[in-house]
């Protein structure tokens, strides 16, 4: 049982290791993320070990080990994401001239520290039905980091009615901010939903806000 628990422990400090890259480092965090898989597949080098050397006689054993020496090449390879879309980090002047353009814009309020913010951004952000949406409706992407409790984005947060993250707000409209708050779990049918209602008609009037899904970050 001690070892077993070791592995969701290991996984905890190459979480932590990437939050503090992202925290030390910049603002992409590119760096961090590569180090990040690069960890996750030495792990998974170490759990193949364990089992043969616990299991030294066994020929499952064996097989167990040597595809987890495939698996810890792959993982980092596997897991390297070639972004479709171009987000931008988030500022007040970058913001205004999207709006001076006359484009939506969709807004991710996230940090390197919160767990709910990843959980999204891999199962819904990166869907490829949202991001085909985003496109086709030529959204302005702005992605606000948060990790390091930045100014400019808190007082944006405090505007739209947010004390922290995970937030996701779909501005549009030129002039005055028309702003529509999501929900802070996302699911794939309320962000094409709210994607569509706003890239449709994006000279239209304020939008009304989703309700409020209350999670914990």
């Amino acid at each position: 049982m001690k070892q077993l628990t070791s592995v969701p422990l290991f996984l905890t400090v190459i979480w932590l290791a990437w939050v503090y890259g992202r925290l030390s480092g910049s603002t992409a965090g590119d760096s961090s993320d590569h180090v990040a898989r690069l960890l996750v597949g030495l792990l998974i080098l170490a759990i193949g070990g364990w089992i043969l050397g616990r299991w030294p006689a066994r020929r499952w054993g064996y097989v167990v080990a040597s595809a987890a020496v495939v698996a810890a090449l792959a993982f980092p390879l596997i897991t390297a994401r070639v972004d479709r879309l171009q987000w931008q980090p988030f500022s007040n002047a970058a913001l205004e001239e999207a709006q001076n353009e006359g484009k939506p814009v969709f807004v991710d309020f996230t940090a390197a520290w919160c767990l709910s913010c990843q959980v999204d951004e891999k199962a819904v952000l990166q869907d490829r039905s949202v991001e085909q949406e985003l496109l086709h409706r030529h959204y302005i992407l702005l992605r606000a980091d948060w990790t390091r409790y930045d100014p400019e984005i808190t007082s944006e947060l405090s505007r739209v009615g947010r004390s922290g993250v995970p937030t996701y707000v779909i501005i549009s409209g030129p002039g005055e901010r028309a702003t529509h708050v999501l929900p802070e779990l996302l699911t794939r049918g309320v962000v094409l939903d709210a994607i569509r209602q706003a890239g449709a008609a994006p000279d239209s009037g304020s939008l009304a806000p989703f309700p409020t899904a209350k999670t914990g970050s």
